[in-house]
């Protein structure tokens, strides 16, 4: 049995360079919706090219 065993749905959200244009406006959406994703039993994962350190920003 693995953690996402139950999971309705993996939302799996690839996404451009941070602090783009592109990135804020889809980052605001899925930040917008995660609740509602949440409420759906829903695990959302974010994957990115960008190294680990520009995520702490």
């Amino acid at each position: 049995m693995n953690k996402f065993t139950g999971k309705r749905a993996l939302i799996v959200y690839f996404y451009p360079n941070n602090f783009t244009l592109g990135w804020v406006k889809e980052a605001s959406d899925f930040q917008d919706k995660y609740e509602d994703f949440i409420a759906q039993n829903a695990k959302v994962f974010g994957i990115s090219s960008n190294f680990e350190f520009s995520h702490k920003n």
